[in-house]
């Protein structure tokens, strides 16, 4: 289940990634900057007042949509881990090009605002980047905020009727004939009443998805936004999403090293705080994942900060490769982890040990081993989507530049084609990948009965007058 995990995580991961990338290509490369009639004409690059407006309002209706499609979808589970897993990497992956535009204006444009007696230069830059952070923080809080009014003011309101089959089918008096798609009737020539477990029951708590998708979209961003100030501390960069190619010493790379192994460390130190004194609810949850999630990107910038200086001068190779390694680091850490849990606390550990772990639970009822697992596989999974979708760009980049393609028209091809690969990946994702990796049998047998009653309608109960 765990390769299904980190499989779920990076297509989520990948695909958000070339939809958002599609996005913004095509909105700042293409409609604005592009001459008439191919564009707005506002010339290249688009000022940073336009990139920073059209960009915040773009995050914040993905971040609308959470709460909009959860409420629509809120009779079919399936759909609703769609929104919570999906929605939520796009809703981040527009949050992290947001917010990267506002920390480099912050920095590099409005820091000499924050120079005084108390701040030289350098200190004014440092304290807008870490101004960004809680900008950022207090933004996700706000909008929570309002979801959870709106939700409210919905509640208030008659609730939807479910779409997928009547509440209460029709069951008429008279034998009925059966149809041999009928799920109502189990003897030859009569009716026979739907059990309990067969009616359409309340759908589930569509708000508690709408939390977790803004809870992961929050640690996504504050994870980079985090990695981003050190990378600013320790080499003046913002480099943000796209590849850049300056030259890295020794020394900054070993940066990257002590930062892994000072925030491995802070993660199992959190782990056992959580596990000896409480988990400390949503609020301990988001410390943890923000935390796992700050390390996962100080590993991407090491391991491409690293490969960066190796292949400089060959980038599409450099994508190819860095794709391939971290691919192979992410599941060899995988396998590494199941077996050691598996001697640890799993059929072939101590009996004392189990027991021992077993009341470490989180306020959802899961154990913090189980927790811990899954928080890495998400973490890893986004490592594998960012350097494929490197290597994708890489590759699209080239195709595009080589092909007889007008020059107006280039940002909207690559658009195209992101978005193209992008759509191709949510079916397999959708259909195989999701339901095993993020839904329990429980649910996804409700699923599936979900289904079977959208299609199986009132209107196999048939008397046999009628008929």
């Amino acid at each position: 289940s765990y390769f299904y995990k980190l499989l779920n995580a990076t297509l989520t991961f990948l695909i958000s990634l070339l939809m958002t990338g599609s996005v913004w290509e095509l909105v700042f490369n293409q409609l604005f900057a592009a001459k008439v009639p191919f564009g707005f004409g506002l010339g290249y690059p688009v000022q940073p007042g336009v990139k920073i407006v059209t960009s915040f309002a773009i995050f914040t209706i993905s971040n609308m949509c959470l709460s909009f499609f959860a409420w629509k979808f809120q009779f079919s589970r399936a759909r609703l881990y769609v929104v919570r897993t999906l929605g939520a990497h796009l809703c981040a992956c527009f949050a992290l090009w947001t917010f990267t535009v506002i920390q480099h204006e912050a920095v590099f444009s409005a820091s000499h605002e924050f120079q005084g007696p108390l701040l030289d230069e350098w200190g004014a830059q440092v304290f807008s980047a870490a101004l960004v952070i809680v900008m950022a923080w207090l933004t996700f809080a706000l909008y929570r905020s309002a979801a959870i009014g709106a939700r409210e003011e919905i509640f208030k309101r008659p609730p939807l009727k479910p779409w997928p089959a009547p509440s209460n089918p029709p069951v008429p008096v008279a034998p009925a004939v059966q149809t041999s798609s009928s799920w109502t009737s189990m003897a030859w020539g009569t009716t026979v009443q739907p059990s309990a477990s067969m009616k359409k029951a309340a759908g589930p708590d569509w708000g508690s998805f709408v939390n977790t998708a803004e809870d992961e979209a929050c640690v996504i961003t504050m994870g980079y936004l985090l990695n981003q100030f050190l990378t600013f501390l320790v080499s003046g960069e913002l480099p943000g999403l796209k590849s850049t190619y300056t030259e890295h010493s020794q020394s900054m790379i070993n940066f990257w090293i002590g930062a892994i192994a000072c925030f491995l460390v802070l993660l199992l130190f959190i782990m056992y705080i959580r596990s000896r004194f409480g988990d400390g609810g949503r609020l301990g949850s988001i410390i943890n994942r923000t935390v796992a999630m700050a390390l996962s990107w100080c590993i991407y910038r090491a391991t491409k900060w690293a490969a960066t200086d190796i292949l400089q001068d060959n980038h599409p190779l450099l994508g190819v490769q860095a794709a391939f390694v971290v691919s192979a680091l992410c599941v060899a850490l995988m396998l590494l982890l199941d077996k050691l849990l598996e001697y640890a606390i799993g059929s072939r550990g101590h009996p004392g040990l189990r027991m021992f772990m077993s009341n470490f639970q989180d306020s959802d009822g899961m154990p913090l081993s189980e927790r811990g697992m899954r928080i890495i596989m998400n973490c890893m999974g986004l490592l594998m989507a960012l350097s494929w979708e490197t290597a994708i760009a890489f590759s699209v980049k080239t195709l595009v530049i080589q092909s007889p393609c007008p020059l107006d028209v280039v940002e909207l091809a690559k658009a195209i084609i992101f978005i193209v690969l992008g759509l191709v990946m949510v079916f397999p994702w959708r259909k195989i990948i999701l339901p095993t990796s993020e839904m329990s049998e429980k649910h996804l047998e409700e699923s599936i009965r979900h289904e079977m009653l959208q299609m199986e309608r009132a209107e196999d109960f048939m008397p046999i007058s009628v008929a």
